[in-house]
């Protein structure tokens, strides 16, 4: 699959803005609990500890990175990872609250 750091940034905006009854259609809980960990169609979700929800996907391809696209709809951001290496999935993570956390500092 090939794509564009634009065709990334037109997909998180359609992501945050939810103007399409289709993607709309992705954010909504189709297992889990509304108030903690669930899945759409495509996301994971979950709430942040302010109570948030949040939409995310992640994966390692084995084959030299890593990835992680966290949508955050209520703050109208989203945060994408990409790493070139095949670290813990966990250390992904890890460096996107890291970024959250400046960002929701310098954002108050």
């Amino acid at each position: 699959m090939n794509s564009t750091i634009n065709d990334l940034l037109t997909y998180m905006e359609a992501n945050l803005k939810l103007t399409d009854k289709a993607v709309e259609l992705t954010h909504q809980l189709t297992y889990g609990k509304e108030d903690g960990f669930g899945m759409g169609l495509g996301w994971m979700i979950n709430t942040d500890e302010r109570g948030v929800r949040y939409f995310y996907h992640d994966g390692n391809t084995k084959i030299g990175y890593n990835t992680l696209c966290v949508l955050y709809p209520a703050d109208a951001y989203g945060i994408v990872i990409i790493v070139n290496d095949t670290i813990d999935q966990r250390q992904v993570g890890e460096l996107e609250n890291i970024i959250r956390h400046q960002f929701l500092m310098h954002n108050q």
